[in-house]
């Protein structure tokens, strides 16, 4: 094998996979859904030859529950768009819905609920295995894993409030130069 596969994030550190409802749903705003109530409900899910859709089918194959879903995609955005139209619930990576769930000033276009026990999933670095890192993937690797740190995968990182800028003190000005009379 000529390519190497190094886990980004250690120490227990995964991606977070959550229940997702549309604006329409009675799990949409819920902190968290027992599995119980998973029976009944349409579900829309990534195909299972996608990690986080063998994820949720193995999941819910543990929990007792039958779901057929009425979708199923290999693509994460055909995924949100559908439970965002209200056609079913989904298991997601929260990554991948970061910013659907937030509001800026908007109605949020998704909402994560959380289930027990908690879904997640490693996340995996392939590279070919002869060839030296290049600075990017370093520090892309290195940025990867300093946000897994620190994010709780459950909501976007917060951004630095700008802070205004100090207005530089103005510069006093010189006097004007006298005009020098000529004498005669």
């Amino acid at each position: 094998m000529k390519v190497t596969l190094r886990r980004w994030l250690r120490n227990g550190l995964l991606a977070l996979v959550s229940l997702v409802s549309g604006p329409g749903h009675p799990f949409f705003g819920r902190e968290s859904v027992d599995v119980a109530e998973l029976k009944d409900v349409t579900f829309v899910a990534l195909a299972p030859h996608v990690s986080a859709g063998a994820l949720a089918k193995r999941y819910l194959d543990r929990q007792g529950i039958s779901v057929v879903p009425t979708l199923t995609a290999d693509n994460i955005e055909t995924v949100k768009r559908m439970v965002e139209s209200g056609m079913g619930v989904a298991f997601l990576p929260d990554m991948s819905t970061a910013d659907d769930v937030v509001s800026n000033g908007k109605p949020p276009r998704l909402s994560r609920s959380a289930v027990e026990p908690t879904l997640s999933l490693p996340l995996v670095l392939a590279t070919w295995r002869d060839s030296r890192p290049s600075l990017a993937v370093d520090a892309f690797v290195a940025e990867v894993r300093q946000i897994g740190l620190h994010w709780d995968g459950t909501q976007p990182e917060a951004k630095p409030e700008a802070k205004p800028e100090a207005k530089p003190e103005p510069r006093p000005r010189p006097p004007p130069a006298r005009k020098r009379s000529a004498r005669k």
